[in-house]
């Protein structure tokens, strides 16, 4: 959904297969966006930003009680943000709104609620990228400023959010929380992109248009409810969980015939002028997904310096689509994946050597559902598959300094592979036998005084069961076998104490496409070589309440591309550009 930064206080990264806690899961991660909460105290913010390509943003932010015992507080967020970009053409207005409250129903008891709304209207939006080879098979040298969308493409989206939760702690230390959300939210896209084909070197002909109209109404509610607390079992205190979670959505949308005229004259000379088209209407698109899963999980201590974490979750999923036509000499298309009772088990061991390092290993099995569809329009076979971990994690400098480095493999099975696309939709078909293997290693914290380091490796190995390369939907943008990441600031000492620099350096190693080419009609493998970003930062504290940033993104000026492969595409990432940012606290 797009969301917005302003409304979240922090982000959780929760780093492996989660199938424990959110039921279908992945070998990645889970991402928990923590929303802003209201503070006993009055306090705002405000924040003013100015940046390249005319990009200009404002926020408030306010918080506090409503009442005279502060049992009631409440807070309330605003953005909103006007931009062009590095691409021609492309515009982006957003608008969001939170606000929350929050009730002491008893001082064991804490309601809350609350609601987020965000409004996004891009103009100029691509569908996928440029063509990345001419029609003699050699590779294109757009500028990185070149859009290959219409005047006209766009891509509208509307989100509100509301939620609750009651949360209660009993005089045991257990806790119970119950939450509750509902999502709501619009899309309507009208989508031209002059990215099919591949132009002649010379006259530049060849090349077609992407065109094609969406929009969706998509409704979706989530329960969760869960206990959790401390217990005393063979004179040792133990953890334990218990939860149960609800998930249904539904989206319908009219469903509109794809159009892909030719490009007229030469593609060099594009400049996204062309007439929108009127869109027959050729039916209704009616899809929804019902997940639910009672969890539990155990955290033992059976010794001081050793404990075992043993957990399952039994999940229920349902996915269905029915895709109808106006026109009775068309079939309808009806898709339905349902799993019952599928065990997602979780088990982990951790073995504190001594006070700064300690040992941990951990095993789960996957359990993803995947909205991709084959040739066909039928959905794919969740993915499955096992993951293990094991690694040391260290803590220095009496907490404030964290270590750790992992090795980690994951077998999986029914990952979706792009094979092309249908009417205009990506179409998969489902590969096993994927192994991934790889190295993470990381080390975050204040290394010292006023000095912030966080710096970082990753190593991924990832192939088919006959030991090559894959492109999946994983792989087809940007998935580098080498990762490092190195990123700190320094506040400077003495005198010179209201001033805070900073910068990093992201790198990565090459990564592949698989590109039709005319030229031999057949896939060539076009590589994205390695690159690296430099970024740099500094701020400026004019007073106790005033502070003035100047971030630097991409100093070098690196032309690369953040995208390679997907509709036979690729997608350039943003040259060097600047932003400047006043922030009052009052």
């Amino acid at each position: 959904t797009n969301s917005d930064m302003a409304i979240y206080d922090r982000i959780e990264v929760l780093k492996g297969a989660t199938g424990l806690m959110s039921g279908s899961g992945d070998p990645s991660a889970t991402v928990n966006m923590v929303r802003k909460r209201p503070t006993a105290e009055f306090a705002g913010a405000a924040t003013l930003g100015a940046g390249s390509w005319d990009n200009y943003r404002g926020e408030v932010d306010v918080a506090g009680p409503l009442n005279a015992s502060r049992t009631v507080r409440a807070r309330l967020v605003g953005a909103y943000q006007d931009k062009h970009s590095y691409l021609d053409r492309y515009t982006q207005q957003k608008s969001v709104a939170y606000g929350i409250i929050e009730a002491d129903l008893t001082p064991v008891t804490l309601l809350t609620a609350g609601f987020t709304h965000q409004d996004y209207k891009p103009r100029g939006s691509t569908w996928t990228g440029f063509p990345v080879l001419l029609a003699d098979g050699s590779r294109t040298d757009f500028p990185t400023s070149w859009n290959p969308a219409t005047d006209w493409s766009r891509r509208d989206m509307q989100n509100t959010t509301l939620f609750a939760a009651l949360e209660h702690t009993f005089a045991n230390e257990w806790e119970i929380k119950i939450n509750a959300n509902q999502l709501r939210s619009k899309h309507d896209s009208v989508l031209g992109s002059a990215s099919g084909g591949n132009p002649a070197p010379v006259t530049g002909e060849g090349a077609y248009f992407f065109m094609g109209k969406y929009k969706g109404d998509r409704r979706q509610s989530t329960v969760n409810v869960d206990a959790s607390g401390p217990f005393t079992a063979f004179g040792r205190r133990h953890e334990a969980m218990l939860g149960y979670s609800h998930s249904s959505a539904k989206q319908d949308g009219p469903v509109y015939e794809s159009v892909y005229p030719p490009v007229e004259g030469s593609y060099f000379d594009w400049r996204g002028q062309y007439a929108e088209p009127a869109f027959i209407r050729l039916g209704n698109d009616n899809d929804s997904t019902r997940q639910s899963g009672l969890y539990g999980a155990l955290r033992l201590r059976p010794l001081d310096a050793l404990s075992v974490i043993v957990g399952a979750r039994v999940s229920n999923y349902r996915q269905d689509q029915d895709r109808t036509f106006f026109d009775s000499g068309t079939a309808r298309i009806q898709s339905r994946i349902e799993e019952n009772n599928v065990i997602t088990p979780y088990a982990g061991i951790v073995y504190d050597l001594d006070k700064t390092w300690s040992l941990f290993g951990s095993y789960t099995s996957i359990f993803a559902p995947q909205s991709n569809r084959d040739v066909n329009r039928n959905f794919l076979a969740p993915v499955r598959g096992k993951g293990v971990e094991t690694g040391v994690k260290a803590e220095f400098l009496e907490g404030r300094v964290n270590a750790s480095a992992a090795l980690y493999q994951v077998r999986q099975s029914n990952v979706a592979s792009y094979v092309g696309s249908v009417n205009g939709e990506e179409a998969y078909q489902a590969i096993d036998g994927i192994t991934s293997r790889g190295v993470e290693v990381e080390v975050t914290g204040e290394v010292a005084k006023d000095v912030k380091l966080s710096a970082g490796y990753t190593y991924a190995h990832i192939r088919d069961a006959d030991g090559k390369q894959v492109f999946s939907t994983m792989l087809q943008t940007t998935q580098p076998a080498h990762l490092v990441r190195v990123q700190g600031s320094w506040r400077l000492p003495a005198s010179l104490d209201k001033i805070t620099v900073g910068g990093g350096i992201n790198w990565q190693s090459g990564y592949y496409g698989n590109i039709w080419n005319p030229a031999i009609e057949d896939y060539s493998r076009i590589e994205q070589g390695s690159y690296a970003l430099v970024n740099l930062m500094a701020r400026y504290e004019i007073s106790k309440n005033v502070t003035a940033s100047l971030n630097v993104n991409n100093l070098l000026d690196k032309k690369y591309m953040t995208g390679l492969g997907l509709f036979q595409t690729g997608f350039y990432g943003e040259p060097r550009n600047v932003m400047f940012t006043l922030r009052t606290k009052f």
